[in-house]
């Protein structure tokens, strides 16, 4: 027979374990039967599970058949498809394969285990009950679990088809108002379809928000497929049982859809109805909380501890069925009132994905400081711990606990184990160190191989899975614990929030954690082990429970451990540290609290908003410099603090500098691809409707001439004048010029409403193709900012004239530089300052040349972009402003102009008349002599200047932001309108 060698390092892992009574270090070593180089058994008794099982079962039924036994764990196996599982179940040759079942819940898992039972040549198979009675079973049992497998197959597929249909009306069903809450009645979902786990983060998450409610006095309906494990003994604490499918089928996902469905039942023939809150932990392809939710008209609290599609693309086998888990979490995340999770990273990422910051409570898991104490056990009892592994007394013991998972680091601790072997085997000797792992998993077969030395394996016990009871006792028994949690393998940022760190420290003693998202910040107060340096302080100091490393580090790891080793009375000053440290933060009391709080606040949040909010995505990507930048820094601050609306801004990571500090209300995302025309045009029309969808957007503005066609009830603002093309001569600019105008015009075609502002803007507009969509106009004018104020009475106004704009062909510079030309004779000691950024480097570099040839380089000073205070200085000051410019749609420093109070000589075509009104001196800008004769008429005629000033102040009374603001959204809510009565229309001719 094929043994699997090398194929099992490098394609399979399958959890293969021996068991033959407590030894220590059980785990280690195989009992009975021949192996061969990679150590996977070829004669002897095989215990398939699921999922790993305990220390104290795998010894009962060892005890049972008395004989040794080794368990396969199917849920750690990666392969590369069921064909090679398949294979390394045919390559097992066993005297007797045993079946676990370790509570009813996980007889559905019989039928897929009974077909790969018979793959392995075993002379008999058994089925173990939960009293742990043996029924035998042969092949025409597994053949008619097989075809009761094929028939619930057949069913899966009509479940998912139908889920899909499901899920897609309810993302497009609004979330029903949260009525009167009433927190002293919890139903409990625990949707996971986990049968048979028996240990990890989850089993003590649920443990203790059930402990946390109850103890505030609440009742608590819980639902759940699995058997509850830890949860109290408590007349308040109703279970229901939620009997899974008769049958596990393949492929894996199916199962969690048919579930829903019989979950949503299970609950709503249990449930009799009432006030209180559902709370569901977020599960693969589950949505009863939502169903229910509607349907009994309660409150939703989702918890949230990552999406299942990231856990599985980066810590297991990529989903199938990928967007339908998408669609059932989006669907979850939609119609919580509320959404708890353990880390302000995965808050962060909820934002992303549309939730309100307000529905979001982040708050690290819990521990229960009573269950997790160190003077909970007696001396006694951990001496018999200890000896039960052959432990000694007086050993230092570094312990880990977890389920061996990718994110765990054990391996990391394994590595430093090894390195302090090589290295300093006599120290290791004196001090007497022994390292435990806890817990069982996918990883574990990597540790036992690095950790199978000869002169490690007498310092190392692997327990296995030991009962969540046991825990508490474990960590009492050891001196030192370890949390080696490595980065997330895509680089995003670790979001967890492990709940063995916070056991750790309640049990009182140091914790040796690395560096990395919430375990670097609960362990703040914490030094770094390089800071530790040769002579340490005797204790550590207050707030100090442990030491930080880098994650991956497994010299630093090592390093500290032997720091904890060396230094007893800073250690077990740590220790107490860390124990004061979780009773002040981190117990279920306080996270459960933070949930209650979040309910009252989502209550208050659906009092105020009786209708439903406008999730507007505000596509910010051409918003880079001049007009743009000040549309953004005034509007969006103000349109942020609308009831009716939730403000999501998408712009580009490099624009992030320039967006404005008040940004509360509105959330941010950003794209990072590389700058350019033709990628920004591209990345535009496929990023931001991906991101519409994502965020379930009711509407998209783009407050350029042009936008993303395929994003919903699309608005549009048209600021840039098309007739720009007018004054250009250069062929690449007609080019530009013909794009902007062809993509316009597809943008109107798609929109359901267009801004303009100006009525000159959108009598411009109105011309040729685009004439066609007039209706959707509507004006709407920018307006000035606060900031641009006139000056104080006594300031005297400087002899410069001032103009403001960024460099473009149509801003006039050039006739403005030759106008100044001709004024030098008669006007010595005149300057002008042109304030702006040299967008067009061409046309710059033309204006440099014109400034050499005219000889004005003392005369006239080319300031670049200038910041907002700066500029108003500058308006205050000059003696005339000058608005050169000969195509502009409204001209946001002629308005600013006009607030300052600055006498100003303006060009008299295209929208200025409309804005300055009679507070300029007009000129025609295509001639040079007008422009010289309006500003000779300024200059000689004190009173004129002093009757402008006073006029233009009065004038740009008319420009107001917030004005601004309130038309624009008026605007933006029309279109959602519009987008319902098209979408209604549709559904109805659909039926015709």
């Amino acid at each position: 027979m094929e043994c699997p060698g090398a194929a099992a390092e490098r394609i399979l892992f399958f959890g293969l374990r021996s068991f033959n009574g407590p030894w220590p270090g059980y785990g280690r070593h195989f009992h009975g039967g021949s192996t061969c180089k990679s150590g996977v058994k070829k004669s002897m008794n095989y215990l398939i599970t699921q999922y790993p099982v305990t220390h104290d079962y795998l010894e009962r039924i060892s005890e049972k058949i008395s004989e040794p036994i080794e368990p396969v764990v199917v849920s750690t196996i990666t392969a590369r498809g069921y064909l090679s599982i398949f294979k390394f179940f045919r390559s097992l040759k066993s005297n007797a394969i045993f079946i676990s079942v370790i509570d009813s819940s996980a007889q559905p898992l019989l039928p897929p285990l009974q077909i790969l039972s018979m793959l392995v040549r075993a002379r008999q198979r058994y089925i173990v009950d939960p009293g742990f009675s043996l029924r035998p079973f042969g092949l025409s049992t597994a053949l008619l679990g097989g075809l009761r497998m094929v028939a619930s197959t057949v069913d899966g597929v009509l479940t998912v088809v139908r889920n899909w249909l499901r899920l897609g009306r309810l993302l497009n069903s609004p979330r029903k108002p949260a009525p009167d809450i009433g927190t002293s009645r919890t139903l409990y979902l625990k949707t996971n379809l986990w049968l048979g786990v028996q240990a990890g983060g989850s089993v003590a998450h649920t443990s203790g928000v059930v402990k946390g409610l109850l103890e505030r006095g609440g009742e608590i309906e819980f639902f759940s497929a699995e058997a509850p494990i830890a949860l109290p003994e408590n007349d308040a604490l109703k279970i229901n049982p939620v009997r899974p499918q008769s049958t596990y089928i393949i492929p894996r996902e199916f199962n969690h859809y048919r579930h829903n469905g019989r979950f949503i039942n299970a609950v709503s023939s249990g449930f009799g109805g009432g006030k209180g809150f559902i709370y569901q932990r977020l599960s693969l392809g589950n949505y009863a909380g939502v169903v229910l939710s509607r349907r009994y008209n309660l409150p939703l609290v989702i918890e949230y501890n990552g999406s299942e599609a990231w856990l599985a693309n980066n810590w297991g086998a990529p989903l199938a069925l990928e967007k339908l888990a998408m669609r059932a979490e989006n669907t979850c995340l939609r119609h919580a009132h509320l959404v708890v999770t353990v880390s302000d990273v995965l808050k962060d990422e909820l934002v992303g994905r549309g939730v309100e910051p307000e529905r979001i409570v982040s708050y690290p898991n819990g521990v229960d400081t009573d269950q997790f104490s160190p003077d909970r056990f007696t001396e006694k009892e951990v001496a018999t711990l200890r000896a039960r592994y052959g432990i000694s007394k007086d050993s230092i013991v570094v312990t880990f606990v977890g389920t061996f998972g990718p994110w765990h680091g054990a391996e990391v601790f394994a590595q430093s184990v090894a390195k302090i072997t090589a290295e300093n085997l006599t120290w290791l000797k004196t001090r007497k160190l022994h390292f435990m792992f806890i817990g069982d998993g996918i990883r574990r077969r990597i540790v036992e191989d690095m950790t199978a030395g000869e002169d490690i394996r007498r310092f190392v016990t692997i327990t296995g899975l030991i009962d969540q009871e046991e825990t508490p006792l474990h960590l009492t028994a050891s001196d030192i614990l370890v949390s080696p949690h490595v980065r997330n393998p895509d680089g995003s940022l670790f979001f967890g929030s492990p709940t063995k760190l916070f056991e750790y420290l309640a049990s009182g003693r140091p914790v040796v954690g690395s560096d990395l998202g919430q375990i670097g910040e609960v362990l703040e107060g914490c030094p770094h082990v390089g800071e530790l340096g040769g002579n340490p302080e005797k204790s550590a100091p207050d707030g100090a429970g442990g030491i930080l490393v880098q994650p991956e580090e497994a010299g630093e790891l090592m390093a500290a451990i032997s720091f904890l080793a060396e230094n007893t009375d800073w250690r077990q000053a740590a220790g107490r540290n860390a124990r004061r440290l979780v009773l002040d933060r981190y117990t279920w009391n306080h996270h459960v609290g933070a949930i209650l709080e979040g309910l009252k606040r989502a209550e208050a949040l659906d009092a105020v908003a009786v209708k439903p909010r406008v999730r507007l995505l505000f596509n910010g990507l051409h918003s880079k410099s001049g007009g743009g930048l000040t549309y953004l820094d005034n509007i969006l601050p103000l349109m942020a603090g609308d009831n009716g609306i939730d403000l999501h801004l998408c712009v580009h990571e490099d624009q992030m500098e320039s967006l404005p500090e008040n940004l509360d209300g509105v959330t941010v995302h950003t794209l990072d691809f590389a700058q350019g025309f033709w990628r920004l045009q591209i990345r535009e029309q496929i990023d931001i409707p991906r991101l519409a969808k994502r965020i379930g957007a009711d509407v998209t503005f783009s407050p350029a001439n042009y936008g993303p066609l395929l994003a919903p009830n699309l608005v549009v603002l048209l600021r840039n004048a098309l007739s720009v093309a007018f004054v250009e001569r250069r062929l690449v600019k007609l080019g530009y010029w013909a794009l902007v105008y062809l993509g316009t015009f597809l943008s109107l075609l798609v929109s359901r409403k267009a801004i303009t502002v100006s009525e000159y803007a959108k009598n411009a507009a109105s011309g040729g193709l685009i004439g066609l969509f007039g209706n959707r106009f509507t004006v709407v004018p920018h307006g000035v900012s606060e900031v641009f104020s006139p000056p104080e009475k006594n300031l005297k106004r400087e002899n410069f004239l001032l103009a403001v704009s960024d460099l473009y062909v149509q801003k006039n510079f050039k006739n403005l530089i030759s106008a100044m030309a001709n004024l030098k004779a008669d006007y010595p000691g005149l300057t002008l300052k042109i304030a702006g950024n040299p967008i067009d480097e061409d046309y710059f570099q033309d204006l440099k040349q014109m400034i050499s040839e005219e000889r004005l380089d003392g005369e006239v000073e080319l300031l670049g972009g200038v910041p907002p205070r700066k500029l108003v200085t500058l308006y205050q000051r000059c003696g005339i402003f000058i608005f050169p410019s000969t195509v502009e749609t409204f001209g946001n420093p002629l308005v600013e102009a006009m607030a300052c109070g600055a006498p100003i000589a303006c060009s008299n075509t295209a929208s200025m008349p409309e804005v300055a009104g009679d507070a300029a001196e007009f000129f025609d800008p295509s001639n040079v002599e007008s422009i010289v004769v309006a500003i000779e008429c300024l200059l000689e005629n004190q009173e004129l200047r002093q009757d402008l000033s006073r006029k233009a102040l009065e004038r740009a009374k008319a420009f107001s932001w917030p004005r601004t603001a309130e038309k624009t959204s008026a605007v933006i809510k029309e279109a959602v309108v519009l987008g319902k009565q098209q979408a209604k229309a549709n559904r109805t001719s659909g039926l015709h």
